[in-house]
């Protein structure tokens, strides 16, 4: 017991590094033809270990490994990014001496986030199907396929759980794209000088 409560303890301790970090593309990327190189704008500072690695504003350029394919249940393409250098005010590259590994992740919703809250929350106080009739509604609303009906029907189609069975989308960021970089650092890896 005295062991397990030990272990439970420098577990609990024992330091872990992650953070997410809003960026925007300051280049065009796709998973089908990927670059080397990606560089984006820092949208918030980059932190480790409470050590300001890389200000707000400046732009980082990294390394893109591990393009990810979409797959089925809707998951969509991705890759990893380990930064290399930022740019600072004066135009000199600052090179970043750790390895910090990174994900690519889509940036927050917020609107989508709460309605995505307040219909789970209607579909268990109104009647189980609330969602349904709602994704419904707005979708004839939208008129996005040019047919009432047949809108309605995709929006349904959709919402439900049969719609994971399709493939997830290829990744294509614009310049100017928004999205998040979640950083985790591999324990005891730096770079050599």
């Amino acid at each position: 017991m005295k062991k397990l409560l030990l272990l439970l303890i420098v577990l609990i301790g024992a330091p872990v590094f992650a953070q997410k970090v809003e960026v925007q593309a300051l280049q065009s990327f796709s998973t089908l033809e990927p670059s080397k190189t990606l560089t984006v704008g820092l949208l918030e500072d980059f932190y480790v270990d409470e050590e300001l690695v890389a200000p707000c504003g400046m732009a980082m350029t990294g390394l893109v490994f591990d393009i990810r394919d979409p797959k089925r249940l809707k998951r969509d393409a991705g890759f990893s990014f380990v930064p290399q250098y930022y740019i600072d005010c004066d135009g000199k590259k600052i090179y970043i001496k750790k390895q910090y590994y990174a994900k690519y992740g889509k940036a927050l919703d917020k609107s989508k986030l709460a309605k995505s809250a307040a219909l789970s929350a209607a579909n268990q106080l109104i009647f189980s199907g609330f969602s349904y009739a709602a994704a419904t509604i707005e979708g004839v609303a939208k008129n996005e396929e040019g047919n009432r009906l047949k809108s309605g029907a995709q929006a349904l189609y959709e919402s439900t759980p049969l719609s994971y069975a399709n493939k997830g989308e290829d990744l294509e960021l614009e310049k100017g794209d928004v999205f998040v970089l979640k950083f985790k650092n591999k324990k005891g890896e730096e770079e050599d000088d």
